[in-house]
């Protein structure tokens, strides 16, 4: 992203690494510019001016300080750096574009992957069913 390279799976910290050592060089907590995120999607996707654009699940209060302790999910998008601090730091960039509430009001679906058009966020609100843990262990013996 904007010459920097990042590890990311659906936790809120990515990891910066040098593509040529695979050495890290650092982490970055997106809950420290979403409030309470808990998970992202693992695609992001990126505009041709290299826009990043993902998708995340948080709780507790969303920007406009609404949804407190309730699931919601995050539409947010990185944009090219403007300045050198935000060269250094693309992150800098991160702007919340909108916060949805989940079909199911107290949960959240999982999140993997979404779908973009030109007017259009797509995301496939899939749900996240755990089911019973102690059938899975019967199966297994």
């Amino acid at each position: 992203m904007f010459g920097h390279y990042y590890a990311a799976t659906e936790v809120p910290i990515v990891i910066e690494y040098d593509p040529d050592t695979l050495e890290t060089l650092g982490r970055f907590d997106l809950g420290k510019i979403i409030s309470d995120v808990r998970l992202i999607t693992a695609h992001p996707l990126y505009e041709s001016d290299g826009t990043m654009w993902n998708i995340a699940s948080a709780t507790g209060l969303d920007s406009k300080g609404q949804f407190n302790g309730v699931w919601r999910y995050v539409i947010f998008k990185v944009t090219p750096p403007q300045t050198e601090a935000e060269q250094k730091n693309p992150w800098l960039r991160t702007e919340i574009v909108s916060e949805v509430t989940p079909s199911r009001f107290f949960s959240i679906s999982y999140l993997h992957s979404f779908f973009m058009t030109e007017n259009y966020v797509i995301f496939p609100e899939q749900p996240l069913l755990i089911g019973r843990p102690q059938k899975i262990s019967e199966n297994i013996s």
